[in-house]
């Protein structure tokens, strides 16, 4: 019998499946068959800009995510829980998002200081 991880991997191998051949198709129309004899592109310089252009994607979503959509608490989330070196402890960092509460009571903007 299978459990309900075995039926998601099946999903999402499936999803895979399909949105793999669309893009082969749609690469396939627009610059033809590939010839590894010929081709002089890069592949690992492709590979690494398309990485970087996925992982560009990804932290936007991230941001869009965290700060722009509302949880179900009603507040807008923290983009980090510390400063980027780890400096600040909890209690720093709540009273932080306490402050920034007191700022959304009074209309003010509240999403964080680097937008």
């Amino acid at each position: 019998m299978r459990d309900d991880a075995d039926i998601v991997d099946a999903l999402v191998l499936e999803k895979l499946k399909v949105l793999a051949e669309k893009r082969y198709a749609l690469g396939r129309e627009r610059f033809g068959t590939t010839n590894l004899k010929t081709d002089p592109r890069d592949f690992v310089e492709e590979t690494l800009e398309e990485l970087i252009d996925c992982a560009w994607y990804m932290a936007a979503k991230l941001v869009q995510l965290k700060v722009y959509e509302t949880p179900q608490r009603g507040e807008q989330l923290e983009l980090f829980e510390g400063d980027l070196d780890g400096s600040k402890d909890r209690n720093e960092a709540s009273s932080e998002r306490a402050g920034k509460a007191d700022k959304q009571e009074a209309g003010l903007p509240s999403g964080p200081d680097w937008l």
